[in-house]
């Protein structure tokens, strides 16, 4: 029975395609009818999905004009932002060092106090000791430019974990705590953004992200959403990987403008405190 389940979904999806040539030949008015309902739907979809995608265009290149650090600057004295204090996750797994070196850089160019910032390289002890020794090399050589740069080498097969991200940003965002409270930081004041290797911020995503936070009701039950682009490296790829590429960067887009529809996707943040009451990932 449990097999039967696993199937269903194949068979569903094999019926839907192969049930109107089959019918078609016997009953290809009803069919026919029932074509043109679905490709006038999907006609209508693609109307809908086109215009939130000129419209999320428009946004997108309107904020990133913005002065978001000004906004924030201009909060005083109501809102105190200059207790704001950024802490990037970055995991890592096995990618090449300058892989990670481009994030780094990516997040030096941020319009944001770099004393306020505070990275942390989050790597799988099964990725080799190669890896380990590469993120070392990067802490050394960015460390000057944040407030900290904390290379936090997580266990392979601990108990209790299951593989993945999640297992190793957790270690790794526990072993940023400690470092906030060394600091006497308080985490309700400290953002976490969470970033794979190749993820390459924009340099007002931060400015950004500090003014959304500091302008919400409610920092602590709130998650923050960038909008994901896959452009870093579009021309290096095959065509069909680009074409998925643009595909899903235009998809994102169209979802943009509709926030009840928002994910948590590769990268996303929210305050520290949050984390600690949820127990992190």
């Amino acid at each position: 029975r449990y097999r039967w389940f696993e199937r269903l979904p194949a068979i569903i999806s094999w019926s839907l395609l192969l049930l109107p040539l089959i019918l078609s030949i016997w009953y290809p008015w009803p069919v026919s009818v029932v074509l043109l309902i679905y490709t006038l739907f999907w006609l209508y979809r693609s109307i809908g999905m086109t215009t939130r995608l000129v419209m999320g265009y428009r946004q997108y290149r309107r904020a990133i004009k913005q002065d978001w650090l000004a906004y924030c600057q201009a909060l005083l004295p109501d809102r105190n932002w200059s207790k704001l204090h950024h802490a990037v996750i970055i995991a890592v797994s096995n990618e090449a060092e300058p892989i990670v070196a481009a994030t780094l850089e990516a997040l030096t160019l941020s319009q944001y106090p770099a004393d306020r910032v505070m990275v942390v390289l989050a790597v799988e002890a099964r990725g080799g000791d190669e890896v380990a020794a590469a993120m070392q090399r990067l802490s050394e050589l960015y460390s000057s430019r944040f407030k900290k740069v904390l290379v936090v080498i997580h266990p392979a097969d601990r108990t209790g974990e299951v593989r993945g991200k999640g297992a190793n940003i957790t270690f790794a965002g526990r072993e940023l705590l400690t470092f906030v409270r060394q600091q006497k930081l308080d985490p309700a004041n400290v953002i976490v953004t969470t970033l794979d290797a190749d993820n390459r911020v924009h340099p007002k995503y931060l400015a950004n992200l500090a003014y959304a936070f500091a302008m919400d009701p409610d920092p602590l039950h709130s998650s923050y959403q960038p909008l994901p682009m896959f452009f870093n490296n579009i021309w290096d790829v095959p065509l069909a990987i680009r074409s998925i590429s643009v595909g899903s960067s235009f998809w994102h887009l169209t979802e943009s403008i509709s926030p009840d529809r928002l994910r948590n996707f590769s990268a996303h943040a929210q305050s520290l405190a949050a984390l600690i009451a949820t127990d992190f990932w």
